[in-house]
């Protein structure tokens, strides 16, 4: 059984409220599950604060209004957390949710648009032949126990009961005849969908993992976790790298691709681990890619191997550098040429990467603090959900 969102039970030691003012202790934890907050003002009327300050001469209170959303089913295609971030961010979010005192269960995403977009129910027993049925089954049943997740197949008792369901991008309808829907945005409205929008609803609750990819979004989430293989690595100088590497990632989608001759090719799949991603990345001058939304450009800077993106499309170089952890210290390919005597990709100008290595020292700066922060951002999220689906 999920716990009361609006529970007074001091939090565990894992959720630091060390900075929050002691005046106001117990409401902020009442907040940070899900409460709804009022403010007094100075005509004597107590009205909602989406984002309190906390000032210690303001007077808040836990709203009346009963918080009734305690159950979200997230729809995931989680069988291929693997190989996609943008899955893993979902999957992270969950888990966050589920420390404040969210019942959070998983429906399996079979496919997305444009192909069909196939949740994993126990009515596909009808469409699938019963082996087939019976080995996604277990495939799904013990990707589901790897992850320490609840799966079901059944939605509807949760929907009767007043869950939300959050979908992302990919699913553009809402197959499950949900009444409170939250919209994940990991890309653009539409880039992976062929230019096919998500049909919104009047009252769907528009999260963003970042500020760039929505013009109006609720609350932007933004999943800034790095793997540790790609902070413990030891930084080699740039002379005793002797590869480069190339990513194609998503860039398929936005226009032509290939490879970049003398670079090893990186693929979601291969390598198979992040110990041996990390290793390559460790070891090489520059990552060429044409995908440029991917959480491997922020790896390979955390391992110094400078990122060339080939396409910025379909992002500007604007919005790319506007990220929250921007800006981005990538190079463009004509800042670079291939040395054929020593058979590496080397600058033309060796002071560009003394402005990288300083570039880069910034930037992850940067990630690491919206790394830390996540789990508060994750908490004021809870907050606009509860007050938006209790209009």
């Amino acid at each position: 059984m999920c716990s009361d969102l609006t529970s007074t039970t001091v939090p565990s030691p894992q959720r630091d409220f060390s900075k929050m003012r002691h005046i106001h202790y117990q409401t902020i934890v009442k907040w940070a599950n899900g409460a709804q907050i009022e403010r007094l003002h100075s005509d004597g009327q107590w009205r909602t604060e989406s984002n309190p300050t906390w000032s210690t001469d303001q007077k808040y209170r836990v709203s009346a209004t009963s918080q009734d959303l305690r159950t979200i089913i997230f729809c995931v295609p989680f069988l291929h957390i693997d190989s996609s971030n943008g899955i893993l961010s979902v999957t992270r979010l969950a888990e966050t949710l589920s420390t404040l005192g969210v019942n959070v269960v998983f429906m399996c995403v079979l496919s997305e648009y444009p192909k069909e977009e196939l949740i994993f129910t126990n009515a596909l027993q009808n469409r699938m032949a019963k082996t087939d049925f019976a080995n996604l089954s277990a495939s799904i049943q013990t990707k589901s126990k790897q992850l320490g997740i609840t799966c079901v197949t059944d939605h509807q008792p949760y929907i009767n009961q007043g869950a939300a369901v959050l979908y992302t991008e990919r699913i553009i309808n809402n197959p499950l005849n949900a009444q409170k829907v939250i919209r994940y945005f990991g890309n653009k409205n539409g880039v992976l969908n062929g230019g096919k929008c998500v049909a919104l609803g009047h009252d769907d609750f528009i999260l963003a993992h970042s500020r760039v990819l929505h013009p109006d979004p609720h609350h932007c989430l933004f999943f800034g976790e790095i793997n540790r293989e790609f902070k413990d690595i030891e930084l080699k100088r740039f002379k005793d790298r002797k590869m480069s590497l190339t990513y194609i990632g998503k860039g398929y989608l936005y226009g032509k691709v290939g490879g970049i001759e003398e670079t090893i090719h990186v693929t979601r799949e291969s390598p198979s681990s992040k110990k041996e991603l990390a290793y390559l990345l460790g070891n090489s001058r520059f990552l060429f890619t044409w995908d440029s939304w991917t959480n491997l450009i922020a790896e390979g800077i955390f391992c110094g191997a400078v990122p060339v993106i080939l396409r910025s499309q379909p992002f500007t170089l604007d919005e790319i550098n506007n990220v929250e952890s921007g800006p981005t210290p990538f190079i463009d390919s004509s800042s670079i040429r291939y040395d054929e005597a020593g058979k590496v990709y080397e600058f033309k100008n060796p002071r560009d990467y003394e402005s990288f290595i300083k570039a880069r020292e910034c930037f992850i700066g940067r990630q690491l603090q919206l790394e830390r922060y996540y789990p508060f951002s994750v908490q004021e999220f809870l907050t606009k959900l509860q007050i938006h689906f209790n209009k």
